[in-house]
């Protein structure tokens, strides 16, 4: 009867415990959850000094497709059209007319986040196969508002209401003013008191922050010094809170996995054209 009851009691903990760690995987992934939509996030860059917000230059733009902890970063789920319009310039040289043609574009890397890996899956094509390069999301190349270590860093940042700041209206959202101060620095950002059902890719800065940021002021600084270069401010310029399917975030099976390609040798980036 006693080792009756001693093997009730180990597996009334052995179930215990087999229900706390389950419990606290689901609670991982909850709290991991970005929600369902659509996002593209702008950085804006200002020289330091420079007050006037109406000279800002895009630097680069993030488009997002975002289901639950699985984010494909790609401008389009539709088939891209490469050829673009090219640039006539006309000149004459020695009596003859000469055309000249050029166009620009800019090229982003199509990769898929996996928060709960916290890892990145970037696809290239050296050959004819379809390649996958797999790294950490801190050090992948490309990626700038996913990276955990961003999260971890800006955990120490606090913040104030603003309330004698006018709001005004960011993707059709109310939005009103705060202000973030990490190690005696401070700027300004932008928030909506107004539920998504799509977490902003902005309060991976500010983790603690309640509501969701549709824009943010911070400075970017020297790689070696550390000394403020530029005023950046990081935007959303769309948001879309809508269903996708599945099948946008599944790594094909036939793919040829490798590990910490390096960027260099990422020959045959699979590339969304601007």
């Amino acid at each position: 009867m006693k080792k009756l009851s001693f093997c009730m009691r180990s597996f009334q903990k052995l179930t215990l415990s087999s229900f706390l760690l389950t419990l606290a995987f689901g609670i991982q992934a909850q709290n991991n959850s970005q929600g369902e939509g659509v996002v593209t996030v702008v950085l804006y860059f200002r020289p330091l000094g420079d007050t006037n917000y109406s000279n800002n230059a895009a630097m680069k733009s993030y488009r997002y497709f975002i289901k639950g902890t699985k984010i494909l970063r790609k401008d389009s789920i539709l088939p891209q059209e490469r050829s673009q319009p090219a640039v006539r310039d006309t000149s004459t040289f020695q009596n003859k007319k000469i055309i000249t043609s050029f166009s620009a574009r800019l090229v982003h890397p199509i990769y898929i986040i996996d928060l709960d890996k916290q890892q990145a899956f970037t696809f290239y094509k050296p050959d004819s196969q379809l390649h996958i390069s797999v790294d950490t999301l801190d050090n992948h190349f490309e990626e700038v508002l996913y990276k955990p270590k961003f999260e971890k860093r800006y955990k120490e940042a606090s913040f104030r209401f603003m309330p004698n700041i006018l709001p005004q209206i960011i993707q059709g959202k109310t939005c009103y003013t705060a202000q973030w101060i990490y190690k005696g620095d401070s700027n300004y950002f932008r928030y909506t008191k107004e539920p998504l059902t799509v977490k902003s890719p902005l309060n991976r800065y500010l983790p603690d922050f309640p509501y969701p940021i549709l824009s943010l002021d911070a400075k970017s600084t020297k790689y070696k010094t550390g000394e403020p270069e530029a005023n950046v401010t990081i935007e959303i310029t769309e948001l879309k809170e809508l269903k996708l399917p599945d099948d946008l975030f599944v790594i094909p099976k036939d793919a040829i996995k490798k590990y910490n390609v390096p960027s260099r040798d990422l020959n045959g980036l699979e590339f969304w054209y601007d």
